[in-house]
């Protein structure tokens, strides 16, 4: 088994609310294509991919990612996985 996990999080203002600045933070993504790394992932392992956009830096796109191995606790941004014996609880808590 393979987990992939990608967050996307923007950060804006007021002054990005409307035209021409709510032009730029609309046309982010709402996927991106996985890193190069991700190929590498055998069985067993996860990636977490992360991207975040702020409006004080344009909205460019900084990315993050981690591999680990499947068992571990993940906790990718807003998204956290706990592994108890044979079962696995997700959580998605938006705005951390």
């Amino acid at each position: 088994m393979i987990i992939s996990i990608q967050t996307i999080y923007t950060e804006w203002s007021k002054k990005s609310r409307g035209a021409p600045r709510s032009l730029k933070r609309n046309s982010i993504p709402e996927s991106y294509e996985l890193p190069r790394s991700a190929v590498m992932i055998k069985d067993g392992q996860y990636i977490c991919h992360d991207i975040s956009s702020y409006e004080y830096d344009s909205f460019r796109p900084d990315e993050y990612e981690h591999i680990g191995e499947i068992g571990e606790n993940i906790d990718c941004k807003c998204v956290r996985i706990k592994w108890q014996c044979a079962s696995a609880y997700f959580r998605y808590q938006p705005g951390d």
